[in-house]
């Protein structure tokens, strides 16, 4: 079939050619220049594969560095970014003296001020030994003392302490009925308000501890030894409690009411302490205590002291301490008259003595490069006042002593250090005839965390003689205890 064009075909189809061979010579003139260009020819491109891609995960992808700056080499190394600041050091508070917070201040812990801190401790331990036969192991009880305290500054010059214990100690054992009873003893222990402008001079006030010899400011709570020193142990069957102790004068705990000025001088290398006690009562005379301390190889600042440092620190350290009261002790206890007597029975009243301590105590300690830690500690006390009769105050020694040595090792067996010890105490009862009253500690103590966490496991001996007319018993006894408290 033959196909006609019109002219207008004709005349597009000359336009078609037209610029079909225009764009022909620009893209031979195109090649031209670029082939006469110094530049390696573009590579073609790889043909596309026909395998799927890989899935993309996120430990596959692999970070890129950040580009350098402009003005940074790029062969060399960005330093690193510096560390963050470090945190603020406590400051003082911004409270003005003689001014108020203008809002609740939250709990925060010394330095800061005003802040609170607070802690606990608690003992426990198991004793073999028949309270009514002393040299009988066929019985056992156990003990808990465990202590709760609060401290804390409302201003540089201005604190406070506070404390509540509480023990549980068997009081009746082997009762006819088979059970044992327990008495339960919750009290205060301490509540100090201090004043302390100066390190040389504080004026502490309210209930707080004896200070007149070394051992009641440490405690069993800074000393290795479980059994606190100066408790003589006599027949419950003979003497109500079991228990006579030769050592200062105090209430429960060896705590009191009263004013305490007191100061340490260089740091701790010399204290004092002046003391008012048991003003809770104004129908008796004060107790006037007092107690100087120098120490020549290490300083002991603050108010307490510990009995062992366990190695942290060498110590020579010498105390001197002493009491007086007025009608101190009771010689005789008073004595109720009869119904209806008329006059009063004679002696009825209750007699008194005054009573008078004075003490001497020296501590040795020594870390031995890796070779340990020696401790050497003693004492000396004599007392007057009172009467040698049971029934009477209880202060019925004419003198006592005390004297021990530790020694700490160094290998860890576990996750403790062993410390074995022996302690030697010796006292002098009041009564005519009587012979010296004598107690050998034999301990192996068990230091995990310093005075903070320690087991102890022990022998102990005892001589007791009161008088040959009332008591006189030889006793042995086992003892385990455990100490815990918050560091």
């Amino acid at each position: 079939m033959r196909r006609h064009y019109s002219c207008t075909q004709t005349k597009g189809l000359v336009q078609t050619a037209t610029f079909a061979l225009t764009a022909a010579a620009l893209v031979g003139l195109s090649s031209t220049i670029a082939v006469a260009q110094p530049t390696e020819p573009t590579p073609p491109a790889p043909a596309p594969s026909m395998e799927p891609a890989p899935l993309t995960t996120p430990e596959a992808v692999v970070p890129q560095p950040a580009p350098a700056p402009a003005d940074q080499n790029p062969f060399e190394t960005a330093a690193p970014p510096a560390p963050p600041p470090p945190p603020p050091a406590p400051t003082m508070s911004p409270i003005p003296d003689g001014g108020i917070p203008p809002a609740p201040v939250p709990p925060q812990f010394p330095p800061a001020i005003p802040s609170i801190d607070y802690g606990a401790r608690f003992r426990t331990g198991l004793l073999f030994q028949d309270p009514d036969k002393l040299d009988s192991l066929k019985k056992a009880y156990g003990l808990v003392d465990m202590d709760i305290y609060f401290a804390g500054q409302l201003h540089r010059m201005v604190k406070w302490q506070a404390g509540v214990t509480a023990s549980i100690y068997p009081t009746a054992l082997g009762t006819a009925t088979g059970v044992t009873t327990t008495s339960p003893n919750v009290q205060l222990l301490d509540v100090i308000a201090k004043i302390e402008p100066i390190p040389e001079f504080s004026v502490w006030m309210g209930r707080m501890i004896i200070m007149a010899d070394r051992w009641t400011a440490s405690g069993p709570w800074g000393m290795d030894e479980f059994i606190f020193p100066g408790r003589f142990t006599a027949p419950t069957n003979l003497i109500p409690g079991g228990l006579l102790f030769a050592g200062p004068k105090g209430g429960t705990n060896l705590r009191d009411w009263g004013v305490t000025l007191w100061g340490s001088f260089a740091g701790g290398y010399a204290k004092y302490f002046l003391q008012a006690m048991q003003l809770e009562d104004p129908r008796i005379p004060p107790l006037y205590t007092g107690r100087i301390q120098l120490n020549f190889l290490s300083p002991e600042p603050g108010f307490y002291h510990r009995t062992t440092y366990y190695g942290t620190k060498d110590l020579l350290a010498v105390g001197f301490g002493g009491q007086i009261q007025g009608r101190g002790v009771v010689t005789k206890p008073a004595v109720a008259p009869m119904p209806m007597a008329m006059p009063p029975v004679a002696g009825s009243a209750a007699q008194f003595d005054t009573w008078k301590m004075l003490d001497a105590d020296i501590i040795f300690e020594k870390t031995f490069g890796d070779a340990g830690t020696l401790s050497l500690d003693g004492s000396i006390a004599l007392f007057d006042g009172g009467a040698g009769a049971p029934g009477g105050s209880g202060r019925n020694f004419n003198n006592s002593m005390v004297a021990g040595i530790g020694y700490l090792l160094p290998g860890v067996v576990g996750i403790g250090k062993l410390r074995p010890s022996v302690r030697y105490q010796r006292a002098q009862f009041r009564a005519a005839g009587a012979d010296a009253s004598q107690i050998i500690d034999a301990q192996i103590g068990y230091v995990v965390m310093g005075w903070w966490a320690r087991l102890a496991l022990g022998y102990r001996y005892t001589s007791t003689d009161i008088s040959k007319a009332v008591a006189s018993a030889t006793g042995h006894a086992i003892f385990i205890g455990i100490t815990i408290a918050d560091p």
